[in-house]
């Protein structure tokens, strides 16, 4: 679901680009696989709906109301930031870490 978030907020740009450009590394590479760019299969609501059984709409929702609240927004932008930085670090297994 967090990847379906992260989606709506790059769409639609509600995400802080200043924030993500001076604190992360890896950032586009990240974006291109939620966009589905890099393995066909763009993490939509609608994706993640099949996933979880959370309504898509209800996703695209949260996403925007929590895009709004500027605490919220400052968070997320951490945790796009960390997701970022996550993804151009390998797992165990060899693959980006967030394909783990």
């Amino acid at each position: 679901m967090a990847m379906a978030i992260a989606y709506v907020w790059i769409k639609e740009d509600l995400y802080d680009k200043e924030y993500v450009r001076t604190h992360t590394v890896g950032f586009d590479k990240w974006k291109a696989y939620l966009l589905g760019e890099e393995d066909g299969i763009a993490k939509t609501p609608e994706w993640q709906e099949k996933e979880t059984g959370v309504p898509a709409k209800d996703v695209r929702a949260l996403a925007r109301e929590w895009a709004r609240s500027a605490s919220i927004s400052h968070r997320a932008a951490g945790a796009m930031a960390t997701a970022a930085l996550a993804a151009t670090r390998p797992a165990s297994n060899g693959r980006a870490s967030w394909c783990a």
